[in-house]
């Protein structure tokens, strides 16, 4: 594995100090052309015959032809090179056969792995009898002899590597997932937020690296294998990302591996797991009700600023990177006085339609919920918790060591969220049955209620708004 996997930082690459001078004066084509050469002649997975033609092919190749694959990725272009090696394989193979003439009486001596096929009597050859010398290939043998590791796997791991490479071999024998394949997106294109989000799950996937001394392209796909056993779909899919994005333009080849990995639920399948729920473990324990008087103590273990902070979050639904642009002001409605919550949504969707990514509502003085709030601004003003996500989630990690909760989900910073979200759910319904009576949901929506997109948009509606989900199905596994 190159030394980038354990040392480069995310997002930059190593290139020759001159294209760092003036780049400039390198094209698309050309630096796509840079990549692919560099990794055919310093990636260990091509180090054979076909990995040496292909690096021929590639230097032969003229500047139009890179020009053209300029938008492709690195290891797309490999995999086209190692292609075109097997056709010009296959046209010299015909040109020799022609050019060996009639085949004699005696057949060729048989080497290994070759058996000599006798051809059929046809009329169309004249009635001539010839042998015609075939390979008989054991596809199972020679996919698993293609899977190279360092580390130690069990039998189900190797199964499913094995079973990567067959699809590697044969692109379209991979059965088509329902789902889109979602897109890296360039470093550029990122987000300051998901950069350092990536960059704290970079730091853990080196750690890994080096740790279990993974060292091949079929060391990740095994490492990534013995996750998908043992985690979420979520986290596989999370590692996945950021293993492909670690990969994706030093080592072509690497990336071209993990792709050919099954689907997640085939590769459940085969490691003998069921894919996880929906609502995982983790997230029915953030869903459960917190009792009040734990939520008391750990408040006791805060500093009066954390405490009013996590309060904050705990009474608006804030996520921890939205908590700096929490804004809370006291108004007046219709002669009442009420708070007004605007935070600005960290995740914003495809933003397909315009629209403002500041959500805001208001929670009337009168209620134990407003007066927590009112309490807030006239103690820390307008912005309550002014803290970056990193430093809330460290003092509220203190705070649960002091009551031994540091490894319990049930009351990590994202719980708060699921007991806001809890909270406003009942509002909801006691706000329907006042006035449908109990049986609202069928009074209004029909026997089949739950399929009702008019009962999703009035039930799930106003509490997505306050969360700031841009999909309702979302809000379902809140609270």
């Amino acid at each position: 594995m190159d030394d980038f996997i354990l040392h480069g930082r995310h997002g930059r690459t190593e290139e020759p100090q001159k294209e760092k001078e003036d780049p400039p004066l390198l094209s698309r084509g050309a630096a796509l052309r840079s990549l692919v050469v560099e990794d055919l002649e310093k990636n260990p997975l091509h180090k054979g015959e076909e990995g040496t033609a292909a690096l021929a092919i590639a230097r032969a190749m003229k500047e139009g032809w890179w020009e053209k694959r300029q938008d492709q990725a690195p290891w797309e272009v490999v995999r086209e090179l190692y292609e075109y090696n097997k056709e010009r394989k296959a046209r010299e193979a015909r040109k020799a056969r022609r050019a060996e003439g009639p085949p004699t009486a005696a057949p060729e001596p048989e080497r290994a792995g070759v058996a000599s096929v006798p051809r059929r009597r046809s009329g169309f050859s004249g009635g001539r009898s010839s042998t015609r010398t075939t390979r008989q290939e054991t596809p199972a043998e020679e996919v698993s002899s293609v899977v190279q590791l360092s580390i130690t796997v069990g039998a189900d791991v190797r199964t499913v590597l094995e079973k990567a490479a067959a699809y590697l071999a044969q692109p379209g024998s991979r059965p088509v997932s329902p789902f889109r394949a979602p897109a890296l997106k360039k470093s550029e294109a990122l987000s300051e937020r998901s950069r350092v989000d990536y960059e704290r799950g970079m730091n853990q996937v080196k750690k890994d690296i080096k740790n279990l001394g993974l060292s091949t392209g079929w060391d990740m796909c095994a490492y990534l294998v013995q996750v998908a056993q043992d985690a979420t779909a979520s986290t596989y899919r999370r590692r996945r990302a950021l293993v492909l994005r670690l990969v994706e333009e030093k080592s072509p080849a690497t990336a071209a591996l993990i792709r050919a990995l099954p689907h997640y639920g085939e590769l459940c399948a085969m490691l003998g797991r069921r894919p996880s729920p929906r609502s995982s473990a983790v997230t029915e324990a953030r869903r459960a009700p917190q009792r009040e008087k734990q939520w008391q103590q750990l408040l006791r273990h805060l500093s009066p600023e954390h405490r009013d902070a996590l309060l904050a979050l705990r009474y608006t639904g804030a996520r921890s990177c939205e908590a700096e642009s929490l804004a809370l002001s006291l108004e007046e409605d219709e002669g009442v006085a009420v708070v007004r919550v605007s935070i600005s949504s960290a995740k914003t969707g495809a933003r397909r339609t315009p629209g403002s990514s500041v959500r805001t509502w208001t929670v009337p003085t009168s209620t134990p919920e407003g007066t927590i709030l009112q309490g807030l601004l006239e103690r820390r003003g307008p912005h309550p918790a002014p803290y970056s996500p990193d430093a809330l989630r460290s003092a509220w990690r203190r705070a649960r060591l002091q009551e031994g909760l540091e490894k319990d989900p049930g009351w990590d910073l994202h719980s708060l969220r699921h007991q806001f979200a809890g909270d406003e759910k009942k509002k909801v319904a006691l706000e329907m049955r006042r006035t449908h009576g109990y049986d609202w949901r069928r009074k209004l929506f029909g026997k089949r209620w739950q399929d009702s997109e008019a009962y999703k948009e009035a039930f799930y509606g106003p509490v997505a708004q306050r969360l700031g989900h841009t999909c309702k199905d979302a809000t379902k596994i809140y609270g």
